[in-house]
């Protein structure tokens, strides 16, 4: 009976997993195509809207209109797995078999399936390390049902299917045992098919053979030849492939080559030995580490309670017993303790190393590598290789019984982690996206929908706009409504304005952006709209505090056609955008004869504020006029010394114009603003990005404008720029201007008048 038991082993894993997706996730199966894991702001319901999107509207297999009109994007930036979603795109269209809501069921399985088969494929790891059938059956399902994969069920859908590291372990395990063209051509397979599910991936299941073609290449120098040709198979031509690809996509040449947040989304040793991502611990954590905010949420993959006994085993034997076999021979499996090390590197790599070292600058050397900047994902496979190395350790380290009574007593703690992991995830996941599938008339996008005749738009713009992924300068999403408007878009078939990408172009982000920020100069993205369709722009506003200037003027030139709830719809003719534009103009220069203007260069106080137009910098070009100042950006640069008479004190504008905004990584310099007084020396009172300020987009330049609290007694104010990410490029920067709040500086100039640093022109609307 227990040799039959033992033979079928992996049928228990499959019955034990499967019961637990049943406790767990039937919700998912009951209606597949009408759950939404995510039905709120954020990626997750961005990657359900752009499949459908795709599946249902685009023309192209290789890419998509469903936001960023009117240029469109890639698959990739969308979040769109492109070979299960054009799969199921064909199958539609040719036979009528599946639908556009079939990519929901889709996403949805495969995140709730990989923890099946990543249960199936830890049990055939244990196997090969000579593991007792229940001692594989006991421990394989629940690591599986404990990866830190589950924070990404909620969105990042891509990221969240968690059965390809168990996958790669195994097939280096196989490929040790028989080394076989066959079996590198299914390597180098499976590494293409995880870079198109998501780069990550591949970055962390390629490390696996990396590091053990590595080590080979060491012990078997006899065999390099044959060594480098399996290295080349599962490696080095997947990679160019990629690269080759990747290559023909759509053209873009400006994206970010440096992403943010490479030195902020790490792991940190206690994100990964201690359960801080455990709601249950949160309270002591904040207790232990005052404030557990510093620990970014994608670097907290904590290893649980299985591996953490066996960490605290190991440490108490080496410093009682000075026992280091652990450290020189883990296993006696040499591609699993290949694995071990490749994934304690990836951990290291999780936690900043070498970056953290004062090496942030080695980033820009790291080729297709800097595109990964959540750092802390890369903890993922340690996770792996260290559960399935406990159990390892447990049988081997352990007399018999007592090795059973700690597999029990682990077992039980490590079911009820599974419970408290797993058991709320109906409650997070088990949405129903309302706005999107509702058909009946107490939903209000509903019934807005029936009221849009489709064929007279070109494209949706919803306000509050969004403008997110460039990396150098975004436009967050404001209020409520951006399912709504992915709805809307669904339901219309009409694309969206508005981006949610991951790496958008900088010149169509700064392009979309005039939408937003103040109408000074005619809008040349409304302009291209217009060219591309000739038909009006459908306004989705959503009632909200926060729309801009550029917002509400938009909102004034349309013609309203319905509103339901919070939601009102307008028609806008593109064309208005230039009207917006004069009007202004034309409102700020009519009475010019009438104003008493200020002498156009006073670098002092004597009349109220401060200007600075670095006329005596006639060797660079400004914004206005000839002189500017430049400075190489670094680490800490000086930019200005503002003197202060002793009444300066409250409320000011601190105001300048900025130039090469499309370079990258330029707008995510730091303005530092410090006062210095007589009492207090000096001290920091504004820190801010250059782009978290902007208020005009000029050409070349951008209006950088910040409300500051000057404290009394202040006597200086000094102004720095701060960029640790990059010191090759030049800033520009010119016209400063520190005005009290309740003071309009005017100057007079020969095109028009220049009110608080803004240029109004009398006639030629152009740029500058």
């Amino acid at each position: 009976m227990m040799n039959l038991i033992k033979k079928y082993a992996l049928i228990l894993t499959i019955a034990f997993s499967t019961s637990l997706i049943i406790l767990f996730y039937a919700f998912v199966f009951k209606n597949p195509e009408r759950v939404f894991f995510s039905d709120k702001g954020g990626d997750g319901v961005k990657e359900y809207f752009s499949s459908i999107y795709h599946i249902k509207y685009d023309t192209s297999y290789f890419f998509c209109r469903s936001m960023n009109y009117p240029y469109g994007e890639e698959l990739k930036f969308f979040g769109i797995q492109s070979l299960p979603v054009n799969t199921i795109k064909f199958i539609h269209e040719h036979t009528g078999l599946l639908n556009a809501f079939s990519v929901v069921a889709y996403i949805n399985f495969s995140i709730i399936l990989s923890l099946l088969l990543s249960a199936i494929f830890i049990h055939l790891i244990l196997k090969k390390l000579g593991l007792p059938w229940w001692m594989i059956v006991l421990f394989a399902t629940p690591i599986a049902f404990l990866t830190p994969q589950l924070d990404r069920f909620g969105g990042h859908y891509p990221l969240a299917i968690s059965c390809f590291i168990p996958i790669s372990m195994y097939l280096l395990m196989v490929f040790h045992e028989r080394r076989t063209i066959w079996i590198s051509t299914l390597i180098g397979l499976f590494h293409l098919y995880v870079y198109e599910v998501h780069g990550y991936f591949f970055f962390m299941t390629a490390t696996i053979p990396l590091v053990y073609f590595t080590y080979m290449f060491f012990k078997e120098r006899a065999k390099m030849l044959t060594n480098g040709l399996h290295l080349f198979m599962q490696i080095i031509l997947p990679f160019a492939v990629i690269l080759i690809l990747d290559g023909k996509g759509s053209g873009i040449g400006d994206r970010t080559t440096y992403p943010w947040g490479h030195m902020d989304y790490l792991s940190k040793p206690e994100s990964i030995f201690l359960p801080i991502s455990r709601p249950y611990f949160a309270s002591t954590a904040r207790a232990i580490f005052k404030s557990i905010d510093y620990m970014a949420e994608e670097g907290r993959a904590f290893v649980g309670y299985a591996a953490l006994f066996v960490i605290l085993t190991i440490l108490f034997r080496l410093i009682v017993f000075r026992n280091k076999k652990p450290f020189v021979s883990p296993t006696e499996n040499l591609p699993f303790n290949v694995v071990l090390v490749a994934s304690i590197l990836l951990l290291l790599f999780a936690m900043g190393f070498p970056f953290i070292l004062e090496l942030q600058g080695l980033i820009q050397y790291c080729g297709p590598i800097k595109q990964l900047r959540a750092l802390g994902r890369f903890s993922w496979p340690f996770y792996y290789a260290l559960n399935i190395f406990a159990v390892y350790y447990i049988y081997h380290s352990f007399k018999p019984k007592v090795a059973i009574g700690i597999s029990a007593c682990l077992f039980v703690i490590l079911a009820a982690e599974v419970k408290y992991t797993n058991g709320s995830k109906e409650k997070q996941l088990n949405n129903h996206w309302e706005d999107l599938t509702a058909t009946d008339s107490s939903n209000d996008i509903y019934e807005l929908s029936k009221q849009i005749k489709t064929e007279q738009y070109g494209a949706i713009l919803p306000l509050p706009f969004f403008s997110v992924g460039s990396e150098n300068i975004n436009v967050d999403v404001r209020c409520e409504g951006i399912s709504k408007a992915y709805a809307m878009s669904l339901r219309t078939g009409l694309p969206l304005v508005s981006t949610m990408s991951s790496r958008l172009s900088l010149s169509q982000a700064y392009n979309m952006q005039q939408i937003y920020f103040e109408p000074y100069r005619k809008s040349g993205i409304l302009k291209l709209i217009r060219i591309e369709s000739n038909k009006a722009v459908l306004l989705m506003v959503e009632d909200c505090d926060l729309l801009s200037e550029g917002e509400k003027a938009l909102i004034a030139c349309a013609w309203r056609i319905a509103r339901k709830g919070t939601t009102t719809i307008y028609a806008l003719d593109p064309r208005c955008g230039d009207e917006i534009a004069e009007r202004l103009n034309e409102e700020k220069t009519r009475s010019i004869d009438t104003l008493t203007l200020q002498p156009p260069h006073t670098a002092d106080f004597q009349k109220g504020f401060y200007y600075n137009d670095f006329k005596s910098s006639t060797q660079h070009i400004g914004y206005l006029d000839p002189g500017a100042f430049q400075a190489q950006l670094s680490k800490r640069f000086a930019i200005d010394t503002i003197n202060l008479p002793k009444t300066c004190e409250g409320k000011y504008i601190l105001s300048f114009w900025y130039s090469n905004i499309y370079f990258d990584v330029l707008p995510r310099t730091d303005l530092l603003v410090n006062s210095v007084s007589e009492a207090n020396g000096e001290n920091e009172i504004v820190k801010c990005e250059l782009s978290k300020r902007v208020k005009i987009l000029n050409g070349n330049w951008a209006l950088y404008e910040d409300t500051i609290y000057i404290p009394k007694g202040t006597q200086k104010i000094l102004l720095y720029g701060i960029n640790k990410e990059v010191s090759k490029p030049v800033l520009t920067i010119d016209d400063i201007l520190l005005r009290p709040a309740a003071l309009q500086v005017m100057f007079s100039d020969p095109e028009g008048i220049i009110i608080n640093n803004r240029r109004y022109l009398k006639t030629n609307l152009q740029y500058r």
